[in-house]
């Protein structure tokens, strides 16, 4: 594959208020819970792309700059842990409709563009601990709300200690 290729996802990023909730929350996690993930590279991603061309990266971000997608809120309020990847997560219990409206858009984006698409049902996370061996149990914490303002594309590039991520477009909800 050509150097030129990139990893591309799109994402939401918390603002700073939200971060610093998020970031709470996560202290109270055992440091034995997993390899965490820093408090800057928390998101929740709206759709991973994996590896792109220099063209498609081009398409995908004037594509996106059409998208018109209005604002919406995320309650931050249900921990949750997948097995098979080993990731703690926090999660929402309600997915409001704008955001799967947005989702389902940048999903026809790259299916446009030939780009892979995941089918699978839809579900918001932001992933805090990878290489989590079990659960954590017993997290509680207030509700976090966070009001989604924008959302962006993001390079990706994996590296010994985790993952490096760069914003490289940013888009507002303003609809």
């Amino acid at each position: 594959m050509p150097i030129s290729h990139v990893r591309l996802f799109f994402a939401v990023w918390p603002d700073v208020k939200t971060r610093e909730n998020l970031g709470a929350v996560i202290g109270k996690v055992p440091a034995c819970a997993g390899r965490m993930v820093s408090k800057d590279k928390l998101h929740i991603t709206l759709l991973f792309l994996g590896r792109v061309s220099p063209e498609q990266a081009r398409r995908l971000t004037e594509a996106a700059g059409r998208i018109r997608a209005g604002p919406f809120s995320l309650t931050i309020d249900k921990p949750g842990w997948w097995p098979r990847p080993k990731v703690l997560w926090l999660g929402v219990s309600v997915i409001p409709p704008e955001l799967l409206a947005l989702v389902n858009d940048l999903r026809r984006l790259a299916a446009d563009l030939d780009l892979p698409v995941d089918s699978r049902p839809y579900e918001p996370h932001i992933t805090y601990a990878r290489k989590a061996g079990r659960p954590v149990l017993n997290l509680e914490f207030a509700p976090i709300d966070w009001d989604v303002r924008e959302f962006c594309l993001v390079a990706s590039d994996t590296c010994p200690d985790g993952a490096e991520y760069k914003i490289l477009q940013r888009w507002s909800l303003a609809g």
